[in-house]
């Protein structure tokens, strides 16, 4: 999804069956808007933008925003992964979420609580204050907002991107952290030539 919007009402979404087996595919969700009320995820992930440099690059494509009352996890769902710079508001569903917490932030130290309740819903607001609006957990220099309203995330995925030697210090307390995957994706660096690469 390249810009526009998208509008899901008591639909799923997603794969479909092909010889029996559900293959999962995936939706780039890199600008624009999607709306989503009463609509199930099936066989799909969906990735917001990717981080601040913008998918593949391109500054343009740094994160969509998904607005759900109602959106849920159905067979062979992934996640809604906040990779970028986008907004997210989940409200009265049981969809997955996948936060991207961006470790290559450049600045002082920073120190977060980040809770990944899993059997209750949650109501909370992730993001840097200084940027989004009505943060009730904040995070500095997060890129993307996430707004959790009567949302349950059974399954948490937890991803550090832009991790480096040379970076910033931060110091994450994962709270009720009982269902999740965690990913670290660090930042390689060529001991021949003084720039970082990925």
């Amino acid at each position: 999804n390249e810009g526009g919007l998208l509008h899901t009402e008591r639909a799923v979404i997603g794969s479909t069956y092909a010889g029996g087996t559900l293959y999962q595919t995936g939706m780039l969700h890199q600008r624009g808007t999607w709306l989503a009320r009463h609509t199930t995820m099936q066989g799909l992930f969906t990735l917001l933008g990717d981080g601040r440099g913008g998918w593949a690059g391109d500054m343009r494509f740094r994160g969509g925003s998904v607005f759900a009352d109602g959106l849920y996890e159905g067979e062979s769902a992934d996640a809604v992964h906040a990779g970028g710079m986008g907004d997210i508001s989940l409200a009265n569903g049981t969809m997955n979420v996948g936060l991207h917490y961006d470790a290559g932030s450049s600045g002082p130290p920073v120190s977060a609580s980040i809770d990944l309740e899993s059997r209750l819903p949650l109501d909370l607001v992730y993001g840097d204050p200084t940027v989004h609006s009505g943060v009730t957990a904040p995070i500095a220099r997060h890129p993307c907002r996430i707004e959790l309203r009567n949302h349950r995330s059974a399954n948490w995925q937890f991803f550090a991107v832009g991790v480096s030697p040379t970076g910033s210090l931060h110091t994450l307390t994962l709270h009720n952290a009982e269902a999740i995957i965690c990913n670290v994706r660090a930042v390689e660096y060529d001991d021949e030539v003084s720039h970082p690469h990925r």
